[in-house]
C-alpha cells in the first residue's frame, strides 16, 4: 500500500511542476528536428512569391518536403515539391545538398502541369543510391506519366519517361540489379513492359502480354514465385472477379505464369502459407472437379494449366452444373483445398466430395 501512495505522490509532484520542469513544458508541442527545420529555412530563403508547396496526392511519401540519401554518401538530401501558382502552373522539384554549412540548392527539375500523384525512391540503377520516381496525375485513359530522375555529379538527370497504369521495381531475373516493370495498355490489351539497366539508363527489355481482358488494374506488387525468385503480381478486374498475372523470369526469359486466354481466371489470394517468405498456394493440396462429360474443361485443367490427373474429379449435375432459375446455365469447375488428414473423417475412402471437413471448396469457375 505504501508503494501505491508513493507512486500517487510522485504523479502529483510531476503534474504540479515539482519534478524539475513546469506544466507548460509537459504539454508543449515537440520541437521540429533540426535537419528538417534547416531545410524549411533554406527553401523559404530561395523562394520568391508565386510558389506554393505541392504535396503528392497518394502513396507513402506525401510530404511536400522530404529527406532521402539520393547519392548514397550517408547524408540525406532535401527534396521540395513546389508549384508555380501564377505563371506556368507547373510543379518543380527542388533538390538541396546537405553539407557542413547546411542545405544548399543543387538543382531544380521542371515538372509537369499535371498534379503530383506519387513519389517513391528506389535503387533503379544499382549504384547504392536512390532514384526519384515521380508519378504524375492520370491521363484520360487512366494511365499516369512516370518520370525517373537520377542525381548526377552536377545535376539531376531524367533517365526514363513513360506512361503506365502502375509499376513495380524488383530484381526478377536474379542478376542483382533491379528491373522496372510498367503495366501499359495497347489497344484492348495490357502488357507488362520490363526495363533493365544498360549504360546507366533503363532500356525496355521485353513486353509481356497479360491474359485477355481490359479490366481496371487494382494492384501491382512484388512477391516470390519460388524460394529466392521474385515475381511481379498484377491484379486486375475480370468481370465480377479478379485475375492475377504473374511476371517472372525463367529459362526462356521473362514470362507470364498465367495461361493466356479466357481460362484460369480464378483469383488465388497469395499468402505466405509455410512461413518461408514465398507467396504460395501449394498445388499438391489443390484438387479440381469438373462435370461428368465436360472433356473440354478436363483437358484445359490437365493440359493447359498442368493439374495432375490424380487431382481431377468428375461429378454430376448436383455438384458441377451451375444454374440459377431462368438465364444462363452450364457445367462448372470447382477448386478444392485439402486441409489435411486431421480434418478428415478417418475413412479410407475419404476424398473430394466427402461430407467431412477435410476437402473444402475455395472457388467455382462457371462455364
Amino acid at each position: 500500500m505504501k508503494r501505491i501512495y508513493s507512486l500517487i505522490l510522485i504523479c502529483v509532484f510531476l503534474l504540479c511542476g515539482c519534478g524539475g520542469g513546469t506544466s507548460s513544458d509537459m504539454f508543449a508541442v515537440p520541437e521540429m528536428p533540426e535537419m528538417q527545420s534547416r531545410l524549411i529555412e533554406t527553401v523559404e530563403s530561395v523562394l520568391g512569391g508565386g510558389f506554393d508547396y505541392s504535396e503528392p496526392r497518394s502513396g507513402l511519401n506525401r510530404q511536400p518536403l522530404q529527406l532521402m540519401d539520393l547519392d548514397g554518401d550517408g547524408d540525406e538530401e532535401g527534396i521540395a515539391f513546389l508549384r508555380d501558382i501564377q505563371e506556368t502552373y507547373k510543379t518543380f522539384i527542388y533538390i538541396f545538398e546537405n553539407g557542413e554549412d547546411g542545405f544548399t540548392l543543387f538543382d531544380i527539375i521542371e515538372g509537369s502541369k499535371n498534379e503530383l500523384y506519387t513519389v517513391s525512391y528506389s535503387d533503379v540503377l544499382g549504384e547504392n543510391g536512390y532514384e526519384i520516381i515521380v508519378e504524375w496525375g492520370a491521363d484520360g485513359d487512366g494511365s499516369h506519366p512516370i518520370t525517373i530522375y537520377d542525381l548526377g555529379d552536377s545535376a539531376a538527370e531524367k533517365i526514363l519517361e513513360i506512361s503506365a497504369h502502375q509499376y513495380s521495381v524488383s530484381d526478377i531475373d536474379g542478376d542483382g540489379g533491379n528491373d522496372f516493370v510498367a503495366v501499359v495498355k495497347s489497344g484492348e490489351r495490357f502488357y507488362a513492359d520490363v526495363y533493365t539497366v544498360s549504360g546507366r539508363k533503363p532500356g525496355k527489355r521485353d513486353s509481356i502480354p497479360l491474359a485477355r481482358g481490359d479490366g481496371k488494374i487494382l494492384r501491382v506488387k512484388t512477391g516470390m514465385t519460388s524460394p529466392g525468385k521474385n515475381g511481379v503480381f498484377i491484379e486486375r478486374e475480370y468481370g465480377d472477379g479478379v485475375i492475377t498475372d504473374v511476371i517472372a523470369h525463367g529459362n526462356d526469359g521473362y514470362v507470364n505464369l498465367l495461361p493466356d486466354g479466357d481460362v484460369c481466371v480464378t483469383r488465388a489470394a497469395c499468402a505466405d502459407v509455410t512461413g518461408d517468405g514465398v507467396l504460395e498456394i501449394p498445388k499438391e493440396l489443390l484438387y479440381v472437379s469438373v462435370y461428368l462429360d465436360d472433356d473440354e474443361a478436363y483437358d484445359i485443367w490437365t493440359k493447359d494449366v498442368g493439374v495432375k490427373p490424380d487431382h481431377m474429379v468428375r461429378f454430376g449435375k448436383e455438384d458441377n452444373f451451375w444454374e440459377h432459375g431462368a438465364g444462363p446455365c452450364g457445367p462448372c469447375s470447382e477448386i478444392h483445398y485439402d486441409r489435411g488428414e486431421k480434418y478428415g473423417c478417418g475413412s479410407p475412402d475419404c476424398k473430394v466430395g466427402c461430407e467431412c471437413d477435410r476437402f473444402i471448396e475455395v472457388w467455382n469457375n462457371v462455364f
